[in-house]
């Protein structure tokens, strides 16, 4: 007989979505254990954040789920619909990746999203899609940032306007090209784990500082100074 996975189930309620009886955590907490049934998994916690908004993954119970996410064991995440746990892209991006990299409860690498209301389960062969969408747009944001600012840089160079420094994590090659920075890439790639580890800004320039990263000018970050570079980077 198969063992069945093991699954963290999360709910979440805005203050303003209180007064919809359907969207009550309890409620929630019926649909995702009638799905678990339906679906053989085993929840061995339900996490709830109330009158937490979506539109930050700065919660409590979001804080716990990652902790689960991480720590190797469990197999599946289950919620009633994908607005619970958040309602921007970005973020729904940063949270596919890190459960694709994490160890699952049965020794497999990655731990399964499960969606009720969109019958969503990246553990399934279809499901596997939406990580392949989600590769895919990283991969074109990266790519449609660099060809935005080398086309301005150009622009400037050809109306004889000096290009000034590239934007942070780039560097201007031969022509006006931008080129990837890779030290820089690698401190933005570091701000962003923080950010989704649910660190305040204040927190990463600490952190940054006592890992020994430094500015372009040698100095160390500053609240202000990484939340400009991380902003002009995407890294919210």
């Amino acid at each position: 007989m198969t063992e069945q996975r093991k699954a963290i189930a999360y709910t979440r309620v805005s203050t303003d979505e209180k007064a919809i009886l359907e969207l009550s955590p309890e409620a929630q907490r019926i649909k995702v254990t009638a799905h678990a049934d339906r679906s053989g998994l085993t929840i061995v916690e339900i996490l709830t954040d109330e009158d937490e908004s979506a539109s930050t993954l700065n919660r409590p119970a979001m804080s716990e789920l990652l902790t689960h996410i991480d720590s190797g064991r469990i197999d599946a995440v289950i919620i009633s619909k994908l607005d619970r746990l958040t309602r921007r892209i970005k973020d729904f991006k940063s949270l596919l990746q890190r459960m694709r990299k994490a160890k699952r409860a049965d020794g497999g690498q990655g731990v399964d999203l499960i969606s009720s209301a969109e019958s969503l389960d990246t553990g399934s062969d279809t499901g596997q899609i939406v990580f392949e969408v989600v590769d895919s747009m990283s991969q074109w944001d990266r790519e449609v940032i660099g060809e935005r600012t080398s086309a301005v840089l150009q622009e400037r160079k050809a109306q004889g306007r000096t290009t000034g420094n590239p934007p942070f994590g780039y560097a201007v090659g031969e022509g006006g090209v931008l080129i990837e920075n890779e030290r820089e890439q690698a401190i933005l790639k570091r701000v962003a784990q923080l950010r989704e580890q649910g660190k305040t800004w204040q927190i990463v320039a600490d952190t940054l500082t006592a890992e020994g990263v430094r500015t372009r000018r040698g100095t160390a970050f500053s609240k202000q100074g990484i939340l400009k570079v991380a902003k002009g980077a995407g890294v919210e």
